[in-house]
């Protein structure tokens, strides 16, 4: 039953990992180490860009996981089979789960908001 479980979640596990594939930002075939441009320093579009796609990305992930812990609890509690124990812990999977997607949209909407100051700090008009 546990090895049952530990596939299931390995399964989807590797599925996300396969499908979250559009993450993975390769350098264009028309860059080479000979001809890489040089890099500037780094100004407030850039730590924009930066949080964005940082946040973006965790964002994701903290979604998946949570989705993870939903399924996963739902399953064990389906697989309980009446034994308070096992569905008492399926349970506290699920609420961790969704304990986990409530802190991630509330990360979402820090970091949105973040956005939205930063270039108002850059021109001055906070």
């Amino acid at each position: 039953m546990k090895n049952l479980l530990g596939k299931i979640v390995g399964g989807m596990t590797m599925l996300y990992t396969l499908a979250m594939a559009r993450v993975v930002y390769a350098a264009p075939p028309e860059l080479t180490p000979t001809n890489i441009p040089e890099g500037g320093g780094l100004d407030l579009p850039g730590v924009e860009r930066l949080i964005s796609n940082i946040g973006r990305y965790l964002i994701e992930i903290g979604v998946a996981l949570a989705v993870i812990f939903i399924v996963w609890g739902g399953i064990s509690y389906m697989l309980a089979g009446g034994n308070e124990e096992k569905s008492k812990a399926a349970r506290g999977r699920i609420w961790n789960g969704i304990i986990g997607a409530a802190i991630v949209i509330g990360v979402g909407v820090i970091i949105m908001t973040l956005l939205r100051v930063i270039p108002q700090i850059g021109t001055g008009n906070l």
